[in-house]
């Protein structure tokens, strides 16, 4: 009875990666409707059951969920990089990827945080993203001409200066929690002192 209960959840959570799997893949940051997500489902072989609980991520709307809309934004970064043949370019914007994933996960669980986030996620990611698709388009269809030299050293600045400014950003998600925590530790401190657990 466990084992069939775990096959179930199991068979939920991979209903629900396809759905996410679509909003990735749908252009222009709309997401699919459900009808089409319906029927992209049966054709898979879930259930009904599987279906309607995978259906909920699309009441999650990316525009007003900060972490989902970032998560998804990485997923198409990723896609993105399978298809770059510079190895250097693709290393940097694996790295990017990773770091781009802590910060969807720091949103996702802590989603008072967005407005830390709204720059990257309405401007640095689709930029990353609008100029990584032309030098993968140059890349593929003209890689020894100048132009594509040219694109190639403004991307790797752009990836560079990612880098920096990401994991600044990562790092900023932290910052209330070191204060939260510098205050509680003098408060702590501060008490024991009264009640003589320590000394002076």
């Amino acid at each position: 009875m466990i084992k069939m209960m775990e096959d179930v959840s199991e068979r939920k959570n991979q209903a629900r990666n396809e759905v996410l799997m679509q909003c990735v893949l749908t252009e222009d940051d709309a997401q699919p409707s459900k009808e089409e997500i319906k029927s992209y489902l049966k054709y898979l072989g879930f259930s009904k059951e599987e279906t309607e609980y995978a259906l909920k991520e699309l009441d999650d709307d990316p525009k007003e969920n900060a972490g989902k809309d970032i998560w998804i934004k990485m997923q198409r970064l990723r896609i993105l990089n399978n298809k770059i043949d510079d190895p250097d370019i693709s290393y940097d914007v694996n790295e990017l990827a990773g770091l781009g994933m802590q910060i969807a996960d720091r949103v996702k669980s802590h989603p008072e945080k967005k407005d830390k986030v709204r720059r990257f996620r309405n401007y640095y990611l689709p930029t990353l993203l609008t100029n990584l698709k032309r030098y993968e388009e140059v890349e593929e269809y003209n890689s020894e001409s100048r132009n594509h030299f040219e694109i190639r050293k403004s991307v790797e600045e752009m990836l560079d200066a990612c880098k920096d400014a990401f994991q600044m950003i990562y790092d900023s998600l932290y910052e209330d929690d070191i204060i939260e925590t510098d205050v509680d530790k003098n408060v702590m401190k501060a008490l024991m002192k009264m009640d003589g657990l320590l000394e002076e």
